[in-house]
């Protein structure tokens, strides 16, 4: 177990390292790393291997529009959120969806290639779902840190100090 904890712990901060480059940073075996990682891949632990793109720096695409909305969910007798949550996280417009503590029961990070489709999605398909009381959209404007990688280091000596 604690093997695969620091596979895992690798892997989530650099996905292209190699089995031999963990093996040789873990000190262990690489066909021993090679079948705990297939093991990992086919138990669905590991749900798929992903990059980190900053849009600012990038000039060949478009970049989409992404909103945080935040949900108020009635609970259904007997099955919870389960039900709306299935329904939810269906739309290909859903990135990502998570059930939180707190006011709102749902945070959803939605994708779309302007505003105007982010706020139909809200608007036509999400509030249209029973059960769900309301929602509270915010617009991502800049992206300054994303899944633990700072976008811009560079930029981290040009922040102003906080003072009281």
């Amino acid at each position: 177990m604690k093997l695969e904890k620091q596979i895992l712990d690798l892997l989530k901060k650099d996905s292209r390292l190699s089995h031999r480059e963990i093996s040789v940073r873990l000190g262990a075996n690489e066909s021993e790393i090679s079948s705990l990682v297939k093991r990992l891949e086919e138990d669905g632990v590991i749900a798929r291997y992903s990059i980190i793109i900053n849009e600012d720096k990038y000039e060949g695409g478009n970049e989409k529009v992404r909103a945080l909305i935040e949900v108020q969910v009635k609970p259904e007798g007997g099955l919870g959120f389960e039900n709306v949550a299935k329904r939810v996280s269906q739309f290909s417009n859903v990135v990502d969806h998570y059930l939180l503590s707190g006011t709102y029961d749902f945070l959803i990070v939605v994708e779309g290639d302007h505003i105007q489709e982010v706020s139909s999605f809200v608007s036509g398909k999400l509030s249209s779902i029973d059960n769900i009381k309301g929602t509270v959209t915010h617009f991502i404007l800049k992206k300054y840190k994303v899944n633990g990688a700072i976008l811009d280091p560079s930029d981290s000596s040009s922040r102003l100090l906080v003072s009281p």
